[in-house]
């Protein structure tokens, strides 16, 4: 029932494969596994919350699946930057912050979802990274500064209109969707109505009023 992995405990542990831990709660500290360049899989309980370290995961290339941390809290400086392999992170709602540089220098990342309990963003936290797809599903994040790297016209934000997330990309000239399905289509059929709406990143089911 591991508790805390002390900093530097695997670090450099170039074969280490795979990381299986069962505590209920857990702080992986800075530079826990830095530098396991074969680190692919990392297994916790379902229930486990946990706290990421400084550079706890830096450079750990062949780590591309992040679907384990479903309860992480915190997210520390420059925790995954440079991990080569993750193209995809879907944030869990548990994450309150992510500190500068977390996912820096990712080479392979172009789609981020950010869930609804965010409360700040560091400086840099995604800089580096082709990211062209960015959802935020909470209405007031605090944007530290600048976030990410690319050209402007590569990266869509989406959230919330009239949300911290929509004034940072108007700010800094990104293009910003909101969370307000556009209607693409309305046809009248025998057996009814048919409307097509344009569908939204994180949503699978949408309800329809009468007015």
């Amino acid at each position: 029932n591991v508790k805390i992995l002390h900093s530097e405990a695997f670090e450099g542990c170039t074969e280490l494969k795979t990381v299986k831990l069962n505590g209920s709660f857990l702080d992986i500290r800075d530079e826990t596994f830095k530098d396991c360049t074969s680190l692919t899989t990392v297994i916790l309980r379902d229930n486990a919350q946990y706290n990421i370290g400084k550079r706890a995961f830096q450079n750990c290339d062949s780590l591309s699946d992040l679907s384990w941390f479903s309860r992480v809290s915190t997210i520390g400086q420059g925790a995954f930057e440079g991990c080569d392999g993750i193209e995809e992170i879907n944030m869990p709602d548990t994450v309150d912050y992510i500190y500068s540089e977390a996912f820096a220098n990712c080479s392979q990342l172009k789609k981020v979802n950010i869930g609804y309990n965010l409360k700040s963003i560091g400086k840099d936290a995604f800089s580096g990274c082709p990211i062209n797809e960015f959802v935020v599903d909470n209405e007031m994040v605090s944007y530290v500064e600048q976030v990410f790297s690319q050209e402007a016209e590569a990266l869509t934000i989406y959230g919330w209109l009239e949300s911290s997330t929509e004034t940072y990309a108007k700010e800094n000239g990104y293009t910003f969707k909101a969370y307000t399905p556009s209607l693409t289509n309305v046809v009248a059929e025998s057996k009814g109505i048919h409307v097509y709406w344009e569908a939204f990143p994180r949503e699978t089911t949408y309800e329809v009023y009468r007015s």
